[in-house]
């Protein structure tokens, strides 16, 4: 059975999405030793206007955890995000950003806090958490429009999410 799947939404990333991809690889081969039958990876590509999917294709052919998946259609990162995860057969399902903002070292600390709670079902990782530790700040605009869409969710959505 796969223990581990890691879905990676892409959009427009085909210049950082290879890199990324063999990161990727690299990371679980190396560090995790962890065999391929254990892990799935699922890069779900949405709509680009760049040639992302062939991209994803050329790197990820031959290596077995990986499964690209073609949306066919742009509708966000959410659609994205949903999509790999309900195609995911791990035991434990994770998601990251294309541009592995966050460490892949991170995995760790998610899957070892879900094997010593086992009651939990969903486990979210936070910029806006006091504890986070941002090693790449991300730019003022964009800082900006994300505190507006959490100030609009926290209005007319779910309170308490500190980070959308």
């Amino acid at each position: 059975m796969t223990q581990l799947s890691l879905v990676v939404p892409a959009y427009n990333e085909e210049r950082r999405l290879p890199q990324s991809l063999r990161d990727i690889a690299s990371f679980f081969k190396i560090k995790a030793g962890m065999p391929a039958s254990d892990l799935e990876i699922l890069v779900v590509i949405e709509k680009s206007s760049d040639s992302t999917l062939e991209s994803a294709r050329n790197e990820t052919r031959g290596l077995a955890p990986f499964k690209v998946i073609d949306n066919v259609v742009h509708r966000g990162k959410g659609f994205a995000v949903r999509s790999g995860m309900l195609k995911a057969e791990g035991a434990i399902v994770l998601f990251m950003d294309a541009d592995l903002s966050t460490p892949l070292a991170e995995v760790y600390k998610f899957i070892s806090y879900l094997n010593e709670h086992p009651e939990t079902d969903v486990l979210i990782g936070s910029r806006a958490d006091a504890r986070s530790q941002i090693e790449k700040k991300q730019s003022w605009f964009r800082q900006t429009l994300g505190r507006g869409f959490n100030g609009f969710v926290q209005t007319f959505g779910i309170r308490g999410i500190k980070d959308t």
